[in-house]
């Protein structure tokens, strides 16, 4: 769908009107009065017909007023005026992703609308990893949310809400306060598989993949976008497989062309979506979030975070050789977060998870310390013949800002007696300038596979990496 055009809005935001010209003051002229007197009776002849004529002209302007009705005369392309004054007017059913958008997420399927509600409340439906309150958010002066379905066998859903604001700014502020909500995610059972990263959609554009439960997961892609005064959230959800990115960004952008020149914001003109590291969020920027960490699946309870402290205190797996609280070339304090499993009776009182951050001078200084650590584990067998170390697996991803992530994980055994055997998970990398270590003591049905194991850390670099 070609983008809509849009004016580009003045420095301020507002759309610049044209200038008002003053009506020039005509001077009065001196009228000889007696040359203008009339006979009487022609003034009150005059007098009465301008009486009827008001009448009538008033009973005609009420026979023909329209209809108060909003959704009788709803356009979905207002004028830019009204987008900056009555917000209301700039969002209606017809801009909200209709049954033929629908399409453009799954077109093999026929899509019906099987909700369309003006405002919300609390038994309307909300997308995955968003909260009711907007307890600190501006308040939007019109919502709209509308649910679609599907035929077919494993059907997914479409849930899509957008709220109108009385400015940009707010609608700005509203946007990154649902982003931080994402890149938590405080859904029960939820874990971030991964964020969404967009470039072209909208003046603001950002999404998260979501799995909730782990024996039969269903799978939640959420982007959230802003144009102008109004913030779109769009969700497909469906069982067992994570519904596709690219063809939501599609269906977003439909959504976005809809509403953008009303919205007084930019459209969506060759827009991309990548994967990448979820929105900034959690109760401790830079550290792991509970919903970054993959969910054990023989396991019901969930992961909580201890307060960073800024003296390490981990034994590790013994092989590391680093005094963890004493790392040379730091610039700040290191910093520790210990994450442990709750509402699980069956977890061992051994599990849990340690994260360490370490900032450094510099990249340079960064990698030097990953590359001594993973030489330590590497060839801790030489040194102590209890100890097992598998072949270190190389972690590698992308943080915020281009930040480059590369390290390594392992799996460590150390042999306590010959009937003893402990496991242990490490985890060592860099992003830029910081360095991250991992350490994970799980239990024989609580662990993760080795592929968890690699994306915890990558994901742990991703979010160090939001940070300075």
């Amino acid at each position: 769908t070609p983008p809509l055009a849009v004016t580009p809005p003045a420095a301020d935001g507002w759309i610049q009107s044209e200038p008002v010209v003053p009506t020039p003051t005509v001077p009065r002229r001196t009228v000889d009065v007696r040359r203008r007197r009339l006979p009487l009776w022609i003034g009150a002849v005059a007098a009465a017909v301008v009486i009827i004529v008001g009448v009538v002209y008033a009973a005609h302007a009420l026979l023909t007023k329209p209809s108060a009705d909003p959704q009788a005369h709803t356009s979905s392309q207002p004028s830019q005026q009204q987008s900056s004054t009555q917000p209301a007017a700039i969002l209606s059913p017809e801009s909200m992703l209709s049954e033929t958008d629908a399409n453009l997420v799954d077109p093999d399927r026929s899509w019906q609308a099987s909700l369309t509600q003006t405002g919300i409340d609390g038994n309307s439906p909300l997308p995955a990893c968003l909260q009711s309150s907007t307890e600190g958010q501006p308040t939007p002066e019109l919502s709209m949310v509308r649910t679609l379905t599907a035929s077919g066998k494993n059907p997914p859903t479409i849930l899509h809400q957008a709220d109108a604001y009385p400015s940009p700014e707010e609608a700005t502020q509203a946007f990154t306060g649902q982003a931080g909500q994402l890149g938590e995610c405080q859904l029960e059972g939820a874990y971030l598989v991964h964020g969404i990263v967009v470039a072209d959609l909208g003046n603001q554009a950002t999404g998260v993949v979501v799995q909730v439960g782990a024996d039969k997961p269903t799978f939640h892609t959420v982007l959230l976008s802003r144009t102008g005064s109004i913030v779109n959230i769009i969700e497909v959800a469906q069982s067992g497989t994570a519904p596709s990115v690219a063809a939501l960004g599609r269906a977003s952008a439909k959504v976005t062309n809809d509403q953008c020149t009303a919205a007084v914001g930019l459209c969506s003109s060759g827009f991309s979506v990548t994967t990448g590291p979820p929105p900034l969020g959690g109760d401790v920027p830079g550290f792991l979030t509970a919903a970054d960490i993959p969910p054990i699946s023989k396991s019901t309870g969930s992961w909580g975070g201890t307060d960073p402290i800024s003296k390490p205190d981990v034994s590790g797996s013994q092989c590391e050789a680093v005094n963890f609280a004493s790392v040379a070339g730091t610039t700040k304090a290191a910093a520790q977060r210990t994450y442990l499993m709750h509402d699980d009776p069956q977890a061992p009182d051994t599990l849990g998870l340690d994260e360490i951050i370490w900032t450094m001078k510099d990249a340079k200084a960064a990698d030097a310390l990953v590359s001594k650590v993973s030489h330590n584990v590497s060839t801790c067998g030489k040194r102590q013949l209890t100890a097992t170390i598998s072949k270190p697996v190389k972690v590698t991803g992308q943080g915020a800002n281009a930040t480059g992530i590369a390290g390594s994980a392992f799996t460590v055994v150390q042999e306590i007696d010959k009937k003893t055997k402990v496991t242990y998970r490490v985890g060592i990398l860099s992003a830029g300038s910081k360095v991250v270590y991992t350490f994970l003591s799980p239990g024989d049905d609580f662990d993760f596979t080795d592929e968890q194991w690699d994306n915890l850390n990558v994901r742990a670099g991703q979010r160090a990496s939001q940070i300075k």
